[in-house]
């Protein structure tokens, strides 16, 4: 089966990591990967070596108009076309039917995140009745709609994405929509894998000095200015911890300036991205995300593979993965100060923070991994074989 994966990132993130995993656990014998990548991000660099099942990579294709996407996929002739769609507007509606028209027997739509609410019009005279009828919002779930009409499933990470793809655009969505946990690699991501180094002994943190993990692309959703308002909070009442951010993104520069302007510049470090991120999960003591509406959270599972506990927000797909007390912790969306009292207590409750994170390694071995994940997106693409 030829499928081809239809791609629109322009920097590695969740939807780049999922791609990775899945076509890395895809049979040469039944499948012929091809990735037709629309943005900057090309995967050459990840795809490398001899390896049998490697995917054919077409990179910096065009994407203005019907015909662009119509000979991308001519070209190919696919069995099967999934867009990975990092939000629900990255693709637009005419490249769903484009696909159809090039032959392809089976189109699936992945949804990576959270639809926005967008609200409407409110009618209060003939001009907001026009604008109602054919305003931004009223083409928009047109192209939606029709989007939808051309696809025979749309997977979701989590169930959080699948009820606010309905709440935005009711049964069109719904009735072909399911959900699919991401899934991680659980041997890789392990606590007993020994360390590549000591990052606190080169950083000169002790072993008895608390440290707070944080994995994003530093850009404004992931609000990683919550936990440098969480971290200067904490300070305030004499808590000591440090706080490890990974990651790079456009936000890094205003981010560093908000850790400077609060005094903790000794006390939040900036790693930018790193290839390797388990040797920053076996040595600190709690993980945080903090962007407000995370589709699922792929770094959340990554780091309760290693045995790390998580803080997260009480919303979206993380408030599937974590039991709140029990393998990790939830708390009030877009809130540093909740935030800080989490850091608190559970910086505070060693041995409570110990047992978070041998549950938190047991639900990802049981629930999210890799192999569930992927076995469940093949029996889907190979439904139609």
């Amino acid at each position: 089966m030829k499928v081809v994966f239809v791609h629109h990132g322009s920097a590695f993130g969740g939807v780049e990591k999922h791609l990775i995993d899945l076509i890395n656990r895809l049979e040469p014998a039944r499948f012929e990967p091809v990735i037709l990548c629309f943005g900057g991000y090309d995967y050459k660099d990840i795809f490398s070596g001899d390896w049998a099942g490697k995917p054919k990579i077409a990179a910096g294709l065009r994407h203005t108009h019907f015909f662009d996407y119509w000979r991308s996929f001519r070209k190919i002739r696919p069995d099967t076309i999934v867009f990975e769609s990092g939000t629900v507007s990255d693709f637009p509606w005419y490249a769903y039917p484009a696909a159809r028209l090039a032959g392809a027997c089976r189109v699936v739509d992945y949804q990576h995140d959270m639809a926005t609410r967008v609200p409407r019009v409110k009618i209060d005279g003939p001009w907001s009745f026009i604008r109602r009828l054919l305003g931004w919002r009223a083409r928009h779930d047109l192209g939606r709609k029709v989007t939808w009409r051309f696809a025979d499933r749309v997977v979701c990470d989590s169930n959080a994405i699948r009820k606010s793809l309905g709440w935005e655009y009711g049964k069109n969505v719904t009735n072909k929509s399911l959900t699919i946990w991401n899934g991680v690699d659980i041997e890789y991501f392990s606590p007993t894998n020994p360390r590549p180094s000591s990052l606190r002994a080169r950083l000169g943190i002790g072993e008895e000095e608390k440290v707070v993990l944080s994995v994003a692309r530093l850009d404004p959703t992931k609000r990683i200015d919550l936990l440098i308002g969480a971290a200067g909070q904490l300070r305030a009442q004499g808590v000591k911890l440090k706080c490890w951010i990974v990651g790079k993104g456009p936000e890094e520069e205003r981010l560093r300036y908000k850790a400077a302007e609060r005094g903790l510049s000794e006390e939040v470090f900036f790693f930018g991205f790193v290839d390797d991120i388990r040797p920053f999960h076996q040595e600190a003591d709690v993980f945080v995300l903090c962007k407000e509406d995370e589709g699922f959270g792929i770094a959340v599972i990554e780091a309760m593979a290693s045995g790390l506990p998580c803080i997260a927000p009480n919303n979206g797909g993380p408030s599937e993965i974590i039991s709140h007390g029990k393998d990790g912790w939830l708390v009030e969306r877009g809130s540093a100060p909740a935030l800080a009292q989490a850091l608190r207590y559970v910086l505070s409750h060693e041995e409570e923070r110990r047992e978070a994170g041998l549950r938190a390694r047991q639900k990802v071995v049981e629930q999210f991994s890799i192999e569930a994940c992927t076995n469940k997106i093949k029996k889907l693409l190979l439904a139609s074989a």
